[in-house]
């Protein structure tokens, strides 16, 4: 079974992974502050006790911290092929100026311009998927949206430059909204606006860095840039 089937299966089944994370909700004590990580281990524990019963996996193994990628490493049953699952929750409600207001974005990080390729270059830019549930929690209301599972990239947003959505300060990607189609299909078109935006993200910073400096230390990155730019031609 390929990625896709495999992607398939598991979408076919998510209705059942749904109501095992409302049946979590109705058995626990959860509120809006914390639902957001209380949820990741259980989800995880859903998804692989069904994978397991289908028959889809050989094996598991659960990240040993938070800081740990992925959530959930899994081997394919037929292939063995190894596919990182990583768990994202996010709530369609937040506060603002002391009242409930619909959220119109996730606030999740999905990677960094650093760690992002990391993953990718360990487990292919195929193999890594987000079990992302979707959650309304206000102080009076709790209630499951719905649970996706999908490739990393086609949560990945865009920003109206035709670039990825991303936070310049430490270089986090950022979610599209939760009205938006997914912007890609594959990783390939993925990766091609990635490398777009990190050298674009890399120009500002320079810009920004060199505008701040003293008159003589900007003269001297003028310099070292003019010898560069005379030994690469």
């Amino acid at each position: 079974m390929d990625n896709k089937n495999l992607q398939r299966t598991i979408e076919s089944h998510l209705p059942q992974v749904q109501q095992e994370v409302e049946r979590f909700v109705a058995l626990n004590k959860c509120d809006y502050e914390t639902f957001g990580k209380q949820v990741e281990d259980p989800a995880a524990d859903i998804l692989v006790k069904l994978l397991h019963q289908k028959g889809l996996i050989k094996s598991s193994r659960r990240a040993t911290h938070k800081n740990e990628f992925p959530d959930l490493r899994v081997v394919e049953q037929w292939n063995g092929t190894p596919i990182a699952i990583d768990v994202k929750a996010s709530n369609h409600s937040g506060m603002k100026a002391g009242l409930w207001a619909k959220n119109t974005s996730p606030a999740n990080d999905l990677g960094t311009f650093k760690t992002l390729p990391e993953h990718v270059a360990e487990w292919g830019g195929e193999n890594i998927y987000f079990l992302w549930v979707h959650y309304n929690f206000t102080d009076v209301k709790q209630e499951i949206v719905k649970v996706e599972f999908a490739p990393f990239y086609r949560f990945v947003g865009m920003n109206p430059e035709g670039l990825l959505k991303y936070r310049i300060s430490d270089g986090k990607i950022r979610p599209r909204t939760y009205l938006q189609e997914p912007f890609f299909e594959n990783f390939k078109e993925f990766k091609k606006v990635l490398e777009r935006t990190d050298c674009h993200r890399s120009e500002k910073i320079i810009l920004r860095e060199y505008s701040a400096l003293p008159l003589a230390h900007r003269r001297r990155i003028m310099e070292s840039l003019s010898e560069l730019n005379q030994e690469v031609a």
